[in-house]
């Protein structure tokens, strides 16, 4: 994850901008409004969390999901031609290796800011 760029979000203070969500995601935005501050950006995916106008975020990550929950998808979509299903095993090892924190920090303060 490379430092957030524009302004720290409401919902992550305090947030390192080092830290590294887990993500899956095939399709990516390529291009971002103007006016959407960006918060998190990294080499494979410039956009991971944006926002609209005051309240409105958009994330390209998974804030919800830790090793355990990515170990499932990656069993369930194995077969459906995401990935080479010889590398499941390698997948799975590297997402319960990985210690992911500030994905979760922020959508807890979300749902405290929001509720």
């Amino acid at each position: 994850m490379s430092p957030m760029q524009g302004e720290p979000t409401r919902c992550s203070p305090g947030c390192r901008t080092t830290s590294s969500p887990l993500s899956a995601t095939r399709r990516r935005c390529r291009r971002c409004p103007r006016a959407a501050p960006i918060f998190w950006s990294s080499n494979s995916c410039p956009f991971q969390m944006i926002r609209h106008k005051d309240n409105v975020y958009a994330t390209q990550f998974h804030p919800e999901a830790d090793g355990a929950v990515f170990e499932q998808r990656i069993r369930i979509y194995k077969d459906h031609g995401y990935f080479d299903p010889a590398d499941a095993a390698r997948l799975i090892a590297d997402c319960h290796a990985q210690s992911v924190t500030m994905p979760e920090r922020i959508l807890r303060r979300f749902v405290e800011r929001y509720r």
